[in-house]
């Protein structure tokens, strides 16, 4: 009598280690426009903190060549060790690197509050303690989801910031009107009571 024999051997599997595809990095120097300018960008940019500048020239000595053409010599800012370091890091891994400065910008905030020039358009939030007197403020694309309350309540604060001329218009232009939006316009109207503006 014959009998059928099967062997059966188990198929070793191995799994391919997945990499996550490489990002655009982008550097800012304020966290909150890192976050708003993340959300813009989407997931195949990582958009991170420089926490202002991590380097200068030395206060010790002569920071600047004059015999090799004027050749700044920067050092590290005191504490900013972590993140020039975590900075390096998200350099190596990273398909492209910009750098999200603007080197005129204080001269343009300096133009726009000594009304030389009209109209100034910002991709983000102004800082706590850039004032302008009889400023307008318009929002493009108030709708998006990087505008919630607190960032259109915080960008409306710059209309009307001189005891001069206290009043400002604010706009926001969007397609319809979101709740963050009319949450937003029911702050500022209660902020304007308080304010004794009505």
């Amino acid at each position: 009598m014959a009998t059928k024999t099967t062997t059966t051997t188990k198929k070793k599997t191995t799994r391919k280690k997945t990499t996550s595809p490489q990002k655009k990095l982008v550097i800012v120097e304020s966290p909150s426009k890192a976050k708003t300018i993340g959300k813009y960008l989407g997931r195949s940019y990582k958009v991170v903190a420089s926490l202002g500048h991590v380097r200068d020239l030395p206060k010790s000595r002569m920071g600047v060549d004059v015999e090799n053409d004027y050749q700044p010599d920067y050092i590290s800012i005191r504490g900013k060790g972590d993140v020039i370091k975590e900075l390096r890091k998200d350099v190596k891994k990273a398909k492209a690197v910009y750098l999200a400065s603007d080197p005129d910008r204080e001269e343009k905030v300096r133009q726009f509050r000594e009304q030389t020039i009209q109209v100034l358009l910002t991709t983000t939030i102004m800082e706590r303690g850039v004032t302008f007197p009889s400023v307008d403020v318009v929002v493009l694309d108030a709708g998006h989801s990087v505008f919630d309350e607190a960032a259109l309540v915080q960008i409306a604060g710059r209309a009307g910031r001189s005891p001069v001329d206290p009043i400002g218009d604010v706009l926001f232009l969007h397609d319809g009107k979101t709740a963050a939006m009319t949450a937003a316009i029911k702050s500022i109207q209660m902020m304007n009571r308080r304010g004794g503006f009505t």
